[in-house]
C-alpha cells in the first residue's frame, strides 16, 4: 500500500509537471506568436504592404513600449533608428553606414508601420482624396467638439492624434519628383502642454502608396528614440527641434535632432543625386538648416522607391487635448518652394511646381490653408 501510494503520488506529480510544462510551452508559444505586443504575427509587414491603417491597433501601439511614436505613425522598436548627422541609409541593401564607417543591418521590418484614420492620407495618394474648400470647413472648437464628434462619429476636435490638414500634389503626369525645397518659419511652442503631447509640421516627397517618405520635420514635443547608432538620443523633447526622417518598409530613420527657436527660418530640401533611366531607385540627400544658427542636419538615402507625391505642407499632432495645445502662434508658413521632376537621365531637374490641392483630414480649431495654389508654398492658419 505504501509502495502503491508512492507510485500514485509520482504519477500525479508527473501528470502535474506535464500539464505545467504544456501550459508554460503554450504561454511561450503565445509570447512568441505575439512578439509584437499588439497581436500582429511576425512577418506581417510584407502582407500589409508595410503600412497598416487600423484604429484599434494604433491605440494599442500607443500604449505599448514595443512601438515607437514617430511623425508618420507607430514603428516597431527594433525597426526605428537614430543616426548621427551625415549617415547613409541604403534601404535596397538594408545597410546603414555611419560617418565613422561602422554599419548596421536594417532589413525590411517584420511589422508594418501602424497608422490610424488621421495619421496619413489614403493609399493611392492625394488624388484619391476630396479637396476641401473654405465653405466646407466648419469652425470646430473645443466648446462644441463633443457634439460634433457625436454627430460625425470622429474623434473630438483637438483631442486625437494624426493629421490636421495638408496641401500637396500627386503628379498626374507620373514624372517622379527629384527635388523639393522649402523655407519653414518655425512656429511657437504650445501655450498649454500635457503628457505625451507632440506637434509636427513638415513637407517632402512620398511614394504613391505612402509606404516610403522623405520627410524633414520641424517639431515640438517628445518622440520615441529609435535604436541609437553611435549617438545619444533623438534630441526631441518639450522644446522646438528639427530633424530629417526617412520611412520605408516599416522602418524609420532620423538624424539626431537639433534644438531651434521660434521664428527661426528653417531651410529643408530633398534632392536626388542619381536615378535609374525612369527616375526611380534614386539616391537622395535630405537636409535641414537653421538659417539663424547655421546648424545643418542631413543624411543620404539609397531607395528603390519612386516618388510621385509631393507634400507642400502638413500639420500633424499627437495626444493633443485642446486647440490651446497646438503650435502657439496659430500659423505655419511655407515659402519659396522649388519642385523639380525627372524627364530623362539628361534632364533630371525639370522645373515643375504643380498646382497644390488642399486636403482636410481632421477639421479642428477653425483651421484653414491659404496661398497654396501656386505650388510655391502655403499657410496653415488656425485659432490656438
Amino acid at each position: 500500500m505504501h509502495i502503491n501510494g508512492r507510485i500514485t503520488a509520482l504519477t500525479a506529480s508527473l501528470v502535474l509537471a506535464g500539464s505545467l510544462g504544456t501550459a508554460a510551452g503554450a504561454a511561450q508559444a503565445a509570447a512568441l506568436k505575439d512578439a509584437s505586443g499588439i497581436g500582429l504575427a511576425v512577418g506581417s509587414g510584407k502582407a500589409h504592404g508595410y503600412v497598416l491603417k487600423d484604429n484599434d491597433l494604433a491605440a494599442k501601439a500607443n500604449k505599448s513600449s514595443l512601438w515607437d511614436k514617430t511623425p508618420s505613425g507607430y514603428v516597431f522598436h527594433s525597426c526605428d533608428y537614430t543616426v548621427p548627422n551625415g549617415s547613409n541609409v541604403n534601404s535596397v541593401t538594408g545597410v546603414i553606414t555611419l560617418p565613422n564607417g561602422k554599419t548596421e543591418n536594417a532589413k525590411k521590418c517584420d511589422y508594418p508601420r501602424i497608422t490610424d484614420d488621421q495619421t496619413a492620407p489614403p493609399t493611392g495618394g492625394p488624388s484619391s482624396q476630396q479637396q476641401a474648400t473654405p465653405n466646407s470647413l466648419p469652425a470646430v472648437t473645443p466648446a462644441n467638439a463633443l457634439a460634433e464628434s457625436a454627430k460625425t462619429g470622429k474623434p473630438p476636435a483637438a483631442s486625437a492624434s494624426g493629421w490636421f490638414q495638408w496641401f500637396g500634389n500627386n503628379n498626374s503626369g507620373n514624372r517622379p519628383f527629384t527635388y523639393w525645397y522649402s523655407k519653414i518659419a518655425t512656429p511657437a511652442a504650445p501655450s498649454v502642454t500635457s503628457s505625451g503631447l507632440s506637434n509636427f509640421t513638415w513637407g517632402g516627397l512620398g511614394s504613391h502608396d505612402n509606404t516610403t517618405l522623405l520627410q524633414p520635420i520641424v517639431g515640438w514635443g517628445p518622440i520615441s528614440v529609435g535604436k541609437p547608432l553611435n549617438t545619444q538620443d533623438a534630441g526631441s523633447g518639450n522644446h522646438l527641434w528639427m530633424a530629417p526622417y526617412y520611412f520605408w518598409s516599416g522602418n524609420a530613420v532620423a538624424t539626431t535632432a537639433f534644438t531651434i527657436n521660434y521664428q527661426d527660418p528653417i531651410e529643408v530640401d530633398v534632392e536626388a543625386t542619381s536615378c535609374n533611366s525612369v527616375g526611380g531607385s534614386c539616391t537622395y540627400r535630405l537636409d535641414s538648416t537653421d538659417d539663424t544658427t547655421g546648424q545643418t542636419l542631413g543624411m543620404t538615402v539609397n531607395t528603390g522607391a519612386t516618388f510621385t507625391t509631393v507634400y507642400g505642407g502638413v500639420y500633424e499632432k499627437w495626444n493633443i487635448n485642446g486647440c490651446d495645445e497646438t503650435f502657439g502662434n496659430g500659423h505655419i508658413a511655407f515659402r519659396q518652394q522649388v519642385i523639380d521632376s525627372f524627364v530623362s537621365s539628361s534632364n533630371m531637374y525639370a522645373p515643375t511646381n504643380p498646382e497644390y490641392g488642399w486636403f482636410t483630414v481632421d477639421q479642428e480649431c477653425g483651421m484653414l490653408i491659404e496661398n497654396y495654389l501656386s505650388g510655391t508654398g502655403g499657410d496653415i492658419i488656425w485659432t490656438p
